[in-house]
């Protein structure tokens, strides 16, 4: 009966030693066991070598044992102090268990993060015995980053907003569409962080657009209210222009001047002006200055403010042609031999020309 309870014994820690493989297998992660002589003699053993080899890409743990504690050899040198630190906590008695995260370099020049727990498992005068187990958590890692870049590009995003709010009420005050162009070009650059902006404007003649102000090879500001362009094989333009697009981006673009010589390559993205269903224009970036990626929320807000200054372009527009008819009935009534004046419906005189 003895025999058969150890036997028996025996099967189920084979059977719990095979599903716990197979459980790290699943994880990508290994088991280790240390002996150490006080005060920093370390004996680490690692009891599967393919799951050690799995997780950092080499087949002996026995070689990654730099000043005692596994995986210094291979461990990111910023991150050695933190990793040995919780390690000297464990043989000095403050702490009986320890988690940490680090770096390794893997075999295969990718950098890997880990997370090791231990705890201490026997504690005497001479010597201290630990067991532990390293993960590979390089995923949840990436992820929490990509999560943290997201956060950080949306709280961007809601500044940028604020600020093309307040942008906008700044180009209401514009006292022409001139002005309006050149003051759009410069907080588009300067509050809105764009790199190379220009603002065109839709003509009589099909495919043919005339500038108005935008942003030169060096950064400066540009008068291009003398230039006019042709587009036909510009596709980014031509599918904004069609109302297809309400955006058009692409990373490998041929960048131009004001007058469509091409002076690079790089991130180039279009948005239309609209005038309620109408496309009168369009404002394009690009990053030739910096070289930096155009990210969406950036996109976005070229939209956004695109169809912003296409609103105010009209609106300036029309105030601008209301304006000159003024001046017109102004001179006509200051110049006319005739007496000719205007009345409200209670026959209240409201002008009257200067003839007697």
């Amino acid at each position: 009966d003895r025999q058969a309870g150890s036997g028996e014994a025996l099967r189920s820690f084979m059977q719990w030693e095979t599903e716990t493989r197979e459980l790290l297998n699943g994880l990508s992660a290994f088991l280790w066991t240390a002996r150490v002589k006080l005060p920093w003699d370390w004996k680490i053993t690692v009891p599967s070598s393919e799951a050690f080899e799995r997780v950092t890409g080499y087949p002996k743990a026995e070689e990654l044992h730099e000043g005692g504690l596994l995986l210094n050899n291979i461990c990111l040198p910023e991150d050695i102090e933190r990793k040995n630190k919780a390690g000297r906590r464990a043989i000095t008695g403050e702490a009986d268990t320890y988690y940490h995260e680090y770096r390794i370099r893997h075999r295969n020049g990718q950098v890997r993060w880990l997370g090791e727990s231990a705890r201490v498992s026997r504690r005497t005068s001479e010597e201290v015995h630990l067991a532990g187990m390293c993960l590979d958590i390089t995923e949840r890692k990436e992820a929490e980053d990509a999560l943290r870049r997201s956060e950080e590009r949306e709280r961007s995003f809601r500044k940028k907003l604020q600020v093309l709010h307040e942008v906008n009420i700044e180009l209401t005050k514009a006292e022409s569409r001139d002005e309006l162009c050149r003051k759009a070009i410069e907080m588009a650059r300067e509050r809105l962080g764009f790199d190379r902006v220009g603002l065109w404007l839709a003509t009589d003649k099909p495919n043919v657009f005339a500038g108005s102000f935008g942003t030169d090879e060096k950064g400066n500001l540009r008068d291009e209210r003398g230039s006019r362009i042709t587009v036909k094989k510009d596709r980014l333009i031509l599918g904004v222009m069609s109302r297809r697009l309400s955006l058009a981006y692409a990373e490998d673009a041929d960048l131009r001047d004001d007058h469509q010589c091409a002076i690079g390559k790089g991130a180039k993205a279009v948005a239309p002006l609209w005038d309620g269903e109408r496309v009168i224009g369009f404002v394009t970036a690009d990053n030739l200055l910096t070289g930096e990626p155009i990210p969406p929320f950036q996109r976005e807000l070229l939209r956004l403010f695109a169809t912003s200054v296409g609103h105010l372009c009209t609106r300036k527009q029309t105030e601008e042609a209301l304006a000159y008819e003024r001046f017109l009935l102004r001179t006509l009534l200051d110049n006319t031999p005739d007496m000719i004046y205007f009345k409200d419906s209670d026959g209240k005189f409201l002008r009257i020309s200067r003839a007697q």
